[in-house]
């Protein structure tokens, strides 16, 4: 039981980290309200509830008191390596790690050690297992519906640079915004599974997310289809859609309804029309896929923009900053402010 000892809600320490200053939840009023379910960390002009519902998902909602905006960066929630007996031994446990980059691969792996498909600094995206590797104890934490404007992440910590010996885990949550003055925003929606097996945990998660889901989502039929991007990538060309496309009529007729183009068909991030792999154009791409008797889908990333762009070099005001005013970086694409006026 060591993994549910350790890993519970009210043990974890929370950090914020603003534009202009960051917050730890030792320098906070704690209340407590356990009649209605809540937990809430409060400062002077701000406070963090976490409150909880019959089904113990977890919501975190950030309060603005005062009468000037802040700019939320990060939030954290920490359950630091315990270095006294008993501690978690990384070498006793594995993680289902799931990739927030869609390039790469997601699986388990080993907590004390680096493998070859997964980079041991990288945090788990959205939901993560952690499992003792002998049978019997297995803790899931997972982000659920409503997702909110929240990006949920669990990185691993360590006591050590060498990674065998006592771990912890953390609930980071990337919510860069703007909290304007007297006004609250929900953040995201957690929830933490404990069981004997991982394989049953997921399971519990994937029905929790179903009940969390609006009825009108469930009520509508399955949606059908063929995507791109599950084979080629981004590599993907204007062939090799019309190939498939045909395929698509050939073998599934009517059972498949819509053909997906991913990512790799744009000139750029941020200019989101037809690169020089689709030499005719998405319009004629489309009207293809339709006449194949297909409804033609896109992806996009709206809010991201490869810094090359010109809108990137004439615009820098309309990115998410750092806290010294600089556009923040994720790779080589800045997102957008969601008030950004080409937005409009």
């Amino acid at each position: 039981m060591q993994l549910f000892n350790q890993f519970q809600w009210n043990r974890a320490t929370l950090r914020i980290e603003c534009s202009d200053r960051t917050f730890n939840g030792e320098d906070a009023l704690m209340e407590e309200d356990v009649e209605r379910g809540q937990q809430t960390w409060r400062w002077d002009a701000m406070a963090v509830t976490m409150s909880w519902s019959p089904n113990q998902v977890r919501s975190l909602t950030f309060h603005n008191y005062g009468v000037h905006d802040i700019h939320l960066r990060t939030i954290s929630m920490e359950w630091k390596p315990m270095a006294d007996y008993p501690y978690l031994d990384a070498r006793n446990y594995v993680q289902l790690h799931h990739s927030q980059c869609f390039e790469k691969l997601a699986g388990v792996r080993p907590i004390h050690r680096p493998n070859d498909w997964s980079d041991p600094t990288e945090a788990s995206s959205m939901v993560t297992v952690i499992s003792h590797r002998l049978p019997g104890e297995a803790l899931l934490l997972g982000a659920v519906p409503p997702y909110e404007d929240c990006l949920v992440s669990f990185p691993i910590s360590h006591e050590s640079a060498h990674r065998d010996g006592a771990f912890g885990i953390s609930v980071h949550l990337a919510s860069p915004r703007r909290i304007r003055a007297n006004s609250a925003a929900v953040l995201a929606n957690l929830i933490m599974l404990h069981g004997k097996n991982g394989i049953t945990l997921l399971e519990q998660y994937a029905e929790l997310i179903r009940n969390c889901l609006p009825p009108s989502l469930l009520s509508k039929g399955r949606v059908t289809g063929w995507n791109s991007w599950d084979y080629y990538a981004g590599a993907v060309a204007e062939s090799d859609i019309i190939a498939n496309t045909r395929t698509s009529r050939e073998q599934w007729a009517d059972s498949i309804r819509y053909i997906v183009v991913d990512e790799g068909y744009q000139s750029q991030w941020g200019i989101w029309e037809a690169g020089w792999k689709f030499p005719n154009g998405l319009p004629a791409l489309c009207e293809t896929i339709r006449e194949a008797g297909f409804e033609p889908g896109i992806w996009t990333a709206p809010l991201m923009v490869n810094c090359s762009t010109f809108l990137y070099r004439e615009h820098p005001d309309w990115y998410v900053s750092d806290k010294v005013g600089n556009p923040y970086i994720l790779g080589t694409v800045p997102m957008l402010y969601s008030t950004s006026p080409i937005l409009k």
